[in-house]
């Protein structure tokens, strides 16, 4: 049944579901669903014993095909909460102020090109393991490798295999390590002891698990979560420490479970240190109001697992426990509102800099992990997940974080902090990790990159880190953002890290290990140590100035400082101190205590005097404490501005702006007062070009700090098409400061072209399909504006992707992914003007949408030449048609009545066997009239011009096919010199008239090696030779294979040119654990590579490597297929035949050893299609093979022929039931060989 029925009833269901959804978030009991052993037990011995480790092969670049790629979505575009992020919006005065030190460490974890890398780690006493998503690497602490780079985990740890998605954790209170495989189901591995590289391993295989599985330490059990919404898996930790083969997983359905309906991740709390606790595990989600099943306010849930290993059949899940909402499902207060949603629910989120690819955001995901700590009075729970923190169209990524508190195991979760991060200057902050320390300091890592509200635009994705000490105030990240590593390029793709990890040190408690995803000379995993407890004693510092700040100033202004104490002991005996200007030294007794890791404020009786207008202050501040250990944080600086009272200016034009046709345009400026008095009655003005200035008096009154818009009354005349440069200026007598007084604009009055294909073409159905149509410019100019309109029709419009492609290649997204379920797209117009953007729209999107990307990126451009709409369906089953699309260039040009040219010779194209062959030219109209009954000519190398008449019409802006009836004689070989021009009398630009092309009529020959070949498993190349002897240059080659051989992954097969110089990969190690190449044909045209095909690859696929690599080079020599088998593991083959088709620019081919005449051989047409073969030879009488090939190297006949009367062989060959076209008769054997060229009519 097609999707459409599905969801038409989904939705139906969801709507009746709505009048008492409220009900069902009530707690719920549930039982195991599944109980089951694993299905296999291996014992792994330790790496140290191993003679050689298995590298991972990383360097091609691979998206992860995991949950993240794969899941619908079920938002509601407008519902739930909206506007800019609460806490957000209001920092804390402490925000990123108290020092940060140094990281401690910084080393490179591995280097791949997966997308993404999925990187994770785990830190012992000893070691740190990072792992990646199909490697890992053991260090010690002080970053050196101790397995000598990336290991694959398949057969390292798991000698049964698996795929991906690597995690790691280590088990403080077994003092062992715990990683997890995908692969057959779910494999847990338990080391031996706290050695992970001297002790061994246990292997437990268990059943079906779904990818994006974290694994989460508990005392009595593993707990998993992954992407299968509502289910979750335990495993019995007792047994598996044990190592006893018994040991049990148990698997849940969630109770009362609300999610996006696309990927979701929520995360059990994982036991971060060494600690005795009891009582349940508790797993933590959140629900937005967004989502479309969600009919409460957003709010945390909770479930608790009781797990009985005694009788597993009575163990629960019960929950969920709602925070932040009342039994009715309304807000209580205790949970601020938050958009956990980004484009949709697209994975296509983050702007990176410089027009690089939108990168996911992670967005409904609990980031990894989510992390428990014991202390005497309480236990604590962390966790994160990413929220737009802006409320406009401009998306911004941060950090919502929560501490929840209980008073003892067991016990009721109450939310006791929470808070939203934002990184500096307003850049993006995502995909964050949190973990406690042994004091109560909560160190965060995380992801980020400038964002559209940054001032330094080109930040590119890093790792960085913050934090907050225990006695801050409750909900801000205090702590100055850390660098670990600064990025140095785009991530490429769409796809980014899937998550990061931090882990505290179990030596000492204090170090926080962090590993992330970044771009560093390549796709690169970087781990960072840093620390906030203090290693001091005494050590405080004032960390920020509080009072005065920016305004109106006096002579008597109170200083208000922060002090923080940054040592372990409580603090006392010290004196604060501030100055002006370097000036004098105040210096007042702080008067109290000051407790470890705890700030307060100071008020300073001293008074400033900072009376003088216009003036900038520089207060420093520090502390004086004479056993002060670290004075490199004692002090903290603030720049306070004694603001003028007469200060107004031009802060922007609002009108006119840049369009088309325009005429006499109202201008309209916004007008600040950036003083301390009221202003009424002044003056502004505005100058076009630097002419006469327009003033005109403001008579309204604008209040001190306040902006306001005015419009003057007298238009400007924009009537002439061009650039405009537009300044205005506030007239204030007695404007203290002048240097803010005026702003600039530039407006360009421009003229549009507009042009439209309204060919029908197929969209869909398969996943993958592309769809592209193109549309051809003639006149060139700077383009300064673009505007798209599509028709098509389409039964689910969320599988489209739909993008724009400029003549220069660049490219800009229009839409992607939007539409959910909802049908076609309807007089749908893409205009970055536009008031809203294409993802908040409906099917069947008919209006002014922006794009997902901006139209903007072409302003610039040159306008000449194809521009190409692609539409890519993502999904199986739905399709549709692409009716038609119209593009609107605009920009400073004037078209002329009368200019056509031919802008392209689509027909005859270079191939084989070419003869009387039609010309197929496209005619473009550049001018404003419409053309017909004009001449247009081709030239065919230099001779005479062959010249016909167009009775079509092609109108204004489009363009028309033509083709001659006059053919063209391509009969011989070579290369073929095309022109082709219009002859229009009159035609205003003649540079844009012609067009040319060359057409290559090439001959091809096809010679095979039918001698089988082993393929052994050591590692050995077999290689395989067929011999050319004719000294021609190649234009193309196809390579066709059959291999016998189990595990084609194992295969490297290769192609080498007679010069031992160059080569070219055919398939490297494709095809997973598939058999054999049947009749395999590589072929640089085909559709598709041999990366994507499978096992035994029957058709024609590209290659890894490009076939045109050869192209140019002599074929005379030996020509070698090179099979090598990489991998031991006692599964040989056998390279059974294989054959080799060269095309060139000469006469048919004569290949082999050969002493002959090469007259000797003849193929004589005797009409009605029939031919006699004839081969004189008196020194030949062994028995020659005759063969005839069509250009495709299919055998159509094969004879075995004698040398009957010693004078020659012979044959009558009769082509009649041929199809028309050429063909190749060949003769020879394994010496020699002759082939000559037919032509069957």
């Amino acid at each position: 049944m097609k999707r459409t029925l599905q969801w038409l009833f989904a939705i139906c269901l969801f709507l009746a579901s709505q009048s008492f959804y409220a009900q069902q978030i009530a707690s719920k009991t549930e039982k195991p669903k599944y109980i089951g052993t694993p299905t296999k037990v291996e014992k792994v011995p330790s790496i140290a014993s191993r003679v050689t480790l298995v590298r991972p092969e990383l360097a091609g670049t691979k998206e992860m095909n995991d949950g993240r790629a794969s899941k619908n979505k079920e938002i509601i575009i407008g519902k739930g909460s909206n506007g800019s992020d609460a806490l957000a919006e209001a920092p804390h005065r402490l925000k990123n102020t108290i020092d940060t030190k140094e990281p401690l460490l910084v080393f490179e974890t591995g280097a791949s090109s997966s997308q993404p890398t999925d990187p994770a780690g785990a830190v012992g006493p000893n070691h740190y393991i990072s792992v990646l998503n199909t490697a890992f690497q053991i260090f010690d602490k002080e970053g050196n490798s101790l397995t000598a780079g990336l290991v694959s985990p398949n057969p390292t740890i798991f000698p049964s295999g698996g795929c991906c998605d690597l995690t790691v954790s280590y088990d403080n209170a077994a003092d062992r390590w715990v990683m997890s495989f995908l692969g057959g189901g779910a494999q847990l591995a338990i080391s031996d002891g706290p050695d992970p590289v001297n002790d061994g391993w246990t292997v437990y295989t268990y059943g079906s698990v779904n990818d994006y599985q974290k694994v989460s330490v508990w005392h009595d059990g593993y707990y998993m979560t992954d992407n299968l919404s509502g289910t979750f898996h335990v495993f019995e930790r007792a047994e598996m420490l044990a190592g006893n083969i018994g040991a049990q997983m148990v698997s849940f359905t969630v109770p009362g479970w609300q999610d996006p309906g696309g990927f979701d991740s929520p995360q059990f709390l994982n036991l971060s240190h060494d600690t005795a606790i009891t009582g349940p595990a508790f797993m933590v989600y959140f629900a937005d109001d967004g989502w479309g099943n969600v009919s409460q306010d957003d709010h945390i849930k909770l479930w608790d697992v009781t797990m009985d290993w005694a009788n597993v059949s009575s163990s629960t899940v019960t929950g969920p426990t709602n925070l932040g909402i009342d039994a009715s499902g309304n807000a209580d207060g205790s949970v601020t509102s938050f958009n956990s949603t980004f484009d949709g629910g697209s994975f296509v989120n983050l702007n990176q800099p410089s027009g690089g690819a939108s990168i996911d955001a992670l967005q409904w995901t609990v980031m990894n992990q989510a992390q428990f700590r014991k202390f005497d009075s309480h236990n604590s729970a962390l966790f994160n997940f990413v929220v737009d923190v802006d409320g406009s169209s401009v998306e911004q990524a941060g950090v919502r974080w929560y501490e929840l508190r209980q008073s003892g195991d067991g016990q009721p979760w109450t939310i006791y902090q929470e808070g939203t991060y934002t990184a500096p200057d307003n850049r993006h902050a995502w995909n964050a990790s949190l973990s406690m320390d042994i004091q109560g300091n909560i160190g965060m890592g995380y992801t980020g990159m400038s964002s559209a509200n940054s001032t330094d635009s080109d930040i590119r994705v890093g790792s960085y880190y913050t934090g907050r000490f225990a006695g801050d105030d409750l909900g801000v990240m205090t702590v100055e953002e850390g660098t670990i590593i600064a990025g140095d390029s785009n991530i490429p793709g769409t796809r980014y890290g899937d998550y990061s990890k931090i882990d505290i040190d179990p030596d000492g408690d204090k170090k926080f290990w962090f590993v992330n995803e970044v771009m560093s000379g390549g796709r690169k995993n970087v781990a960072g140590v840093f620390q906030l407890a203090p290693n001091t004693t005494n050590d405080v510092g004032v960390v920020s100035i509080d009072t005065p700040t920016t305004g109106v100033l006096t002579d008597n202004e109170t200083i208000t400082v922060t002090v923080f104490n940054f040592g372990e002991a409580t603090a006392s005996g010290f004196d604060v101190t501030y100055q002006i200007d370097g000036g004098t030294i105040i210096s007042e007794p702080f008067g109290r205590s000051l407790a470890s890791q705890t700030a307060e404020q100071y008020i300073f009786s001293a008074k400033a005097d900072l009376s003088i207008e216009g003036q900038t202050y520089t207060i420093n501040a520090c502390t004086d404490y004479d056993i002060d250990e670290d004075n490199s944080n004692d002090c903290a600086s603030s720049d306070v501005l004694h603001e003028f009272a007469n200060d107004i200016g031009i802060v922007g034009f609002t009108a006119p702006e840049t369009g088309t046709f325009l005429s006499d345009e109202t201008v309209s400026v916004i007008i600040k007062n950036f003083g301390t008095q009221d202003q009424t009655g002044f003056d502004i003005n505005y100058i076009i070009d630097g002419g006469t200035p327009v003033v005109e008096t403001v008579g309204v009154t604008l209040p001190a700090g306040e902006s306001t818009s005015y419009s003057f009354t007298q238009t400007a005349d924009l009537s002439e098409l061009g650039t405009y440069n537009f300044s205005s200026s506030s007239l204030l007598a007695g404007d203290s400061n002048t240097t803010n007084d005026t702003a600039l604009t530039t407006v360009v009055n421009s003229s549009c072209l507009t042009s439209t294909n309204t060919t029908e073409q197929g969209i869909g159905p398969d996943a993958g399909t592309v769809t592209t149509s193109t549309i051809f410019i003639g006149p060139e100019f700077s383009v300064q504006d673009v505007n798209v309109t599509i028709n098509l029709n389409h039964t689910w419009d969320a599988d489209l992707t739909i993008t724009l492609t400029s003549p220069s290649n660049e490219s800009v997204l229009l839409s992607d992914g939007n539409g959910s379920s909802g049908d076609d797209y309807i007089d749908t117009v893409f205009d970055d003007d536009a008031s809203s953007g294409i993802a908040g729209g409906s099917a069947p999107f008919t209006g002014l949408f922006q794009p997902q990307g901006s139209l903007s990126d072409f302003n610039g451009l040159q306008s000449s030449g194809v521009w190409t709409l692609t539409i890519t369906d993502n999904a199986n089953q739905d399709g549709g048609t692409f009716n038609s699309w119209g593009l609107e260039l605009c920009g400073d040009f004037t078209l002329s009545s009368n200019d056509i040219g031919v802008t392209d010779i689509s027909s005859p194209n270079s191939g084989e066997g070419l003869g009387s062959e039609s010309v197929t030219i496209t005619i473009a109209n550049f001018g404003t009239e419409d053309q017909s009954n004009f001449n247009v000519n081709y030239v065919m190398n230099g001779g005479a011009p062959v010249q016909e008449t167009v009775s079509a019409t092609v109108t204004s802006g489009n363009t028309l096919s033509y083709t001659f009836s006059t053919s063209a004689d391509l009969s011989a070989f070579g290369i073929y010199a095309l022109t082709s021009t219009t002859l229009l009398p009159g035609d205003a630009d003649a540079t844009n008239d012609s067009a040319s092309t060359e057409v290559t009529n090439i001959s091809c020959s096809t010679e095979e090696n039918d001698t089988n070949f082993g393929i052994s498993d050591n590692g050995t190349p077999a290689e395989s030779i067929i011999s050319i002897s004719n000294d021609i240059i190649v234009d193309d080659i196809d390579i066709t294979l059959n291999i016998f051989h189990v595990n084609d992954s194992d295969l490297e097969i290769k192609l080498v040119a007679p010069n031992n110089a160059t080569e070219v990969m055919l398939s490297d190690r494709n095809g997973g654990s598939g058999s054999n190449y049947t009749n395999t044909v590589f072929d640089d045209d085909a559709g598709a590579g041999i990366s994507s095909g499978s096992a035994p690859f029957e058709g024609v696929f590209t290659p890894d490597g490009d076939l045109n690599d050869f192209n140019g080079l002599s074929a005379l020599g030996d020509w070698k297929l090179v099979v090598t088998d990489r991998l031991g593991n006692s599964l040989g083959g056998a390279l059974l035949d294989w054959t080799i088709r060269i095309c060139a620019r000469t006469p048919a081919l004569s290949i082999g050893d050969n002493d002959m005449n090469d007259d000797s051989f003849e193929v004589i047409y005797n009409g009605d299609n029939r031919y006699s073969v004839k081969l004189r030879t008196s020194s030949i009488n062994d028995q020659l093979d005759l063969t005839v090939q069509n250009t495709l190297g299919q055998t159509l006949l094969w004879k075995t022929l004698d040398n009957e009367n010693g004078q020659g062989y012979e044959y009558d060959l009769n082509m009649s039931y041929a199809s028309a076209g050429v063909y190749f008769v060949r003769i020879g054997n394994r010496r020699f060989k002759y082939v000559r060229r037919i032509i069957v009519k």
